[in-house]
């Protein structure tokens, strides 16, 4: 009796180890993350792009610009580094349904088979560098998402003759557009706060700047040696200007409003100025 006992229990250890799906030592598959189902679209769809996850910073949704709203702030993708030859780029607002959101540090720097690319609203971020000195890049189709326009990010773009930016864009970095030696026009579409950073126009063709109500800020040699710069309109919305803004742009003429920050500062820097 107790020999068919001890041979039914081996019996059942028997069928329980067989029934069992999961051997010793192996981990249970979870489902696949955001980045796991990357790797496999960029392979899968030979994107010609590298591209990473990240998940938005809340400085990057400010809260200040009432013609911008996003709310939705969960990861999205920004493009690393562009590996297609192609001249003229529309970059996908989304992939595989997770949208991309920035176009990363020198992305596309110094392509110099670029010649016209198209942004999505879905990208609020272009990062330094991201177009540095592509020179045959002469169209920039910059829709009204993007907030951020970074350091660098055009400098060197010296085929670019005008630049369009959305109300979406509230801060131009340092250097953006710096020796784009052709740029003759630049479009602001609205009012929007906006802030200028150091040099972010520098040594380029402008001839006359209409900034929009709401600009804040003009930071150091802004417009420095812009030597075509005949006029620049600079709203009463703006309370500082750094001294050497203007610096070798010789011929500007400043337009201002009368008792304003900008007139203030015409009288003190003694620039040439027209008060209203």
């Amino acid at each position: 009796m107790k020999r068919l006992t001890a041979l039914l229990l081996i019996l059942i250890s028997i069928l329980t180890l067989c029934s069992c799906k999961i051997k010793t030592g192996t981990q249970v598959p979870l489902e696949p993350t955001i980045e796991e189902n990357h790797i496999a679209s960029k392979e899968l769809d030979n994107l010609p792009y590298e591209v990473e996850i990240i998940t938005p910073k809340d400085d990057e949704y400010p809260n200040t610009n009432k013609h911008y709203v996003e709310t939705d702030k969960s990861p999205g993708y920004i493009l690393t580094k562009y590996l297609g030859e192609e001249s003229v780029v529309t970059i996908p607002a989304s992939i595989d349904g997770i949208k991309v959101i920035k176009i990363g540090n020198a992305c596309f720097s110094k392509n110099n088979k670029l010649t016209e690319i198209t942004i999505p609203p879905s990208i609020i971020n272009i990062d330094n560098y991201a177009f540095y000195g592509c020179e045959n890049l002469k169209k920039v189709n910059l829709s009204n998402g993007v907030v951020e326009i970074g350091d660098s990010a055009f400098m060197d773009c010296t085929a670019l003759t005008e630049f369009q930016f959305p109300v979406s864009v509230e801060n131009i970095g340092i250097c953006a557009f710096s020796n784009c030696t052709n740029l003759k026009n630049i479009i602001f579409l609205e009012q929007r706060e906006l802030e200028i950073e150091a040099s972010a126009f520098s040594n380029t063709a402008l001839e006359r700047v209409f900034l929009p109500i709401g600009t804040k800020s003009i930071d150091n040699a802004a417009f420095l040696g812009c030597k075509n710069l005949k006029e620049i309109l600079i709203p009463n919305t703006v309370t500082s200007i750094k001294k050497n803004a203007f610096k070798n742009s010789s011929k500007v003429t400043l337009f201002v409003s009368k008792g304003s920050y900008a007139h203030d500062f015409a009288v003190e820097a003694k620039e040439k100025y027209k008060a209203t």
